[in-house]
This record gives C-alpha cells, sequence and structure tokens, in this order.
C-alpha cells in the first residue's frame, strides 16, 4: 500500500497514517527493521525518535492476531520512503 506517514517513532518503531484521529482509534503499525535498516524517513533528528511531518511511504502490512479474543496487529513488515 502507498500512504502518507504523519508519525513515526524511531525507539519504539511504531508509525501511524496521516489523516487517522488521533486518540484511541489510532491505528498504529509496527515496522519490523532492525536499528541499521530502520527507513530513513521514519527516524527522527536531534535526539529526538520522535517524527511528525508528513513522508510518503510504500508498505507492506500484514494483520497478526494473538490469541482467540485479541485484536490483530499492525505489522509493516517493509517500508520503503517515497
Amino acid at each position: 500500500m502507498t500512504a502518507t506517514v504523519g508519525w513515526s517513532n524511531e525507539e519504539t518503531h511504531l508509525l501511524s497514517l496521516a489523516g487517522d484521529e488521533k486518540g484511541d482509534d489510532q491505528t498504529f503499525y509496527y515496522v519490523v527493521a532492525d536499528n541499521l535498516n530502520y527507513p530513513e524517513c521514519l527516524r527522527g533528528s536531534g535526539g529526538n525518535p520522535v517524527r511528525e511531518d508528513e513522508r510518503r511511504v510504500r508498505m507492506e502490512v500484514i494483520d497478526v492476531a494473538y490469541g482467540d479474543n485479541s485484536s490483530a496487529q499492525k505489522i509493516a513488515v517493509s517500508v520503503d520512503c517515497l
């Protein structure tokens, strides 16, 4: 999928898409990448791991549910900066 990231955190490897409502309904995606391969467009700057400007990305996403009653976690198995 191609999307616009509006928030990312390099320490937690989480991102959310621009346009998602802040609060309980916000969808977070976990980025599977080690620190050396973490996408440059998701990295913070100046020692701050959080970035809040909008960036276009292409992501491959899977949904994983742990247990019968749990909600699915969205996992970005690849992220390419556009």
